[in-house]
Order: structure tokens, then C-alpha cells, then sequence
């Protein structure tokens, strides 16, 4: 980045030495305002759009982790019914 803006500020300076070179030397400056520009909106950008999806996980991560119709009681497992024992005769007296 340092070489690219030395080599600008070089052709700058040896388009300033000469009178046709003067609309050069506005166009660079307005180019080399536009990218600095451009450099900051994008970063603030960024961390804009990062921390926006941020906010929406978070909020998709507490919407999914607590149900929103409450579950219904578990219901107890019923025990098996023993079975009967088949019943005795009785002795009639006789």
C-alpha cells in the first residue's frame, strides 16, 4: 500500500511541474479521496451487517431453546395389572 501511494504522490508531484498535467493531478486527488472514503464506509459497513446477524442469531438461538406452547405434563407410566389368581372352589357341605 505504501509503494502504491509513494508512486502516486511521485507521479503527482511530476504532473504538478507541468501545466497540461493539472486536471491529472485532480482527478488522482479525487480518486485517492474517493478510495479513503470508500476504505471507511466499508469497514463501518461491516461491523454493522456483523453485528446485525449477531442480533438475529441470538435471537433465533433463544427462540428455539424455549418451546413457545408449553409441553403438555408427561403422563406417569401405567403400571401392568397383575394378573387374578383364578379363584378356589368352595366345598359344599353335604
Amino acid at each position: 500500500m505504501k509503494r502504491v501511494l509513494r508512486s502516486l504522490s511521485a507521479y503527482m508531484m511530476k504532473a504538478k511541474r507541468s501545466e497540461e498535467g493539472q486536471n491529472m493531478v485532480s482527478y488522482a486527488l479525487l480518486i485517492a479521496l474517493v478510495a479513503c472514503g470508500a476504505t471507511t464506509g466499508m469497514s463501518s459497513t461491516a461491523s454493522g451487517i456483523s453485528n446485525a446477524y449477531k442480533q438475529i442469531a441470538g435471537e433465533l438461538a433463544s427462540v428455539t431453546s424455549s418451546p413457545a406452547v408449553p409441553a403438555p405434563p408427561a403422563k406417569s407410566p401405567k403400571t401392568p395389572k397383575t394378573p387374578k389368581t383364578p379363584k378356589t372352589p368352595k366345598k359344599s357341605k353335604g
